[in-house]
């Protein structure tokens, strides 16, 4: 999608939000249902390096969305290397691992942010798993993805095989191994969305 008309569906989503949004702790049980309204969307991400982390900060600076981090119950490996290999065989098998507490209730939110980094081409399987307890049904789902070596990869496809029912657009692609490479890659894709939800 290009960049203009992914700026204007994006308006036509985040056009309800306001306020500064809220920041769900990770593993936070549902928030409470009298807090709802505050804001219309919702950015899940899932970050092991801390790269992926600027994209929700600057949305939420922009349109006031709110933000919930997707943990494990298991920390992740440590070690890269055995991480990709513990990764491939995840998603060969299709495991989903436990997300840590439970998850925000998604029924309040008309658009939901999906950040993750591309690993082994694909969608991690913390965030696919936090996908498979959420119904997204007739919501707009916006990637967003930071990547060292593979572009997006199979993870758009599979995003949109996730969430069947949603209205499903691709947003940037950050390449970089550093907060600064990312903060501005995300800075270029934003540069139209200052005024959004503002």
């Amino acid at each position: 999608m290009k960049r203009g008309s992914f700026i204007k569906a994006l308006s036509c989503a985040a056009v309800y939000a306001a306020g500064a949004g809220r920041i769900f702790p990770a593993g936070a049980e549902n928030p409470p249902s009298e807090r709802a309204g505050k804001s219309k969307s919702l950015v899940a991400y899932f970050s092991r390096l801390g790269n992926t982390r600027e994209l929700p900060r600057q949305i939420r600076l922009k349109n006031g969305a709110d933000i919930f981090e997707i943990k494990t119950r298991t920390p992740p490996e440590e070690n890269y290397d055995e991480l990709v290999k513990l990764t491939y065989r995840e998603l060969e098998s299709g495991f989903l691992p436990e997300i840590a507490g439970g998850i925000p209730d998604v029924s309040q939110y008309s658009a939901v942010y999906v950040g993750y980094p591309v690993r082994c081409t694909d969608i991690p399987p913390a965030v696919q798993s936090f996908l498979a307890k959420c119904d997204l049904s007739g919501k707009t789902v916006f990637a967003f993805c930071s990547y060292y070596s593979t572009k997006w990869g199979s993870s758009f496809d599979t995003l949109k095989r996730l969430c069947p029912r949603s209205s499903v657009f691709k947003g940037v692609a950050a390449k970089g191994v550093s907060e600064k490479v990312l903060r501005d890659e995300v800075s270029e894709w934003l540069g139209g969305l200052g005024k959004v939800g503002a």
